[in-house]
């Protein structure tokens, strides 16, 4: 079986020239359809080697799929908990605050719901929110 670092070399590109194109393309995965990247490989490459770079590329945009997928679903998770501690302390909150609070990120997330026990009233989540956003 052919590998990236034999293939490219032996049609006369290089391996650097391969690492680059491969950062090129998965960066620009957004903008390109599957078609018209398998038609450029097609042209560079022969054709063993065009599926493997598309078989890589395929498998990173899987791989930063996943993380992203995970990554959503903690901070869901997270302002989800965070929202329902509130609610048990003080009530139903406002929807502007909830908004607020689901747009925090994972790690914000996680320093509001021990802070939640310290706070006496809404106002104190109110402050706690205005330094979050210095």
């Amino acid at each position: 079986m052919a590998t990236l670092s034999s293939q490219p070399t032996e049609a006369g590109l290089s391996p650097e020239f391969v690492g680059d194109l491969l950062i090129y393309l998965a960066s620009a995965y957004l903008y390109l359809t599957e078609e018209v990247l398998v038609a450029g490989l097609m042209e560079l490459f022969p054709e063993e080697v065009a599926k493997i770079i598309v078989a890589t590329l395929a498998e990173r945009w899987k791989q930063e799929g996943f993380e992203e997928g995970l990554q959503k679903g903690k901070q869901q998770g997270a302002a989800a908990l965070a929202l329902q501690l509130l609610q048990k302390r003080f009530g139903q909150v406002s929807a502007s605050t909830a908004v607020h609070i689901c747009s925090l990120s994972v790690e914000q997330l996680e320093e509001l719901g021990p802070a939640v026990f310290d706070f006496r009233q809404l106002e104190d989540l109110a402050a706690w929110l205005q330094a979050q956003a210095k």
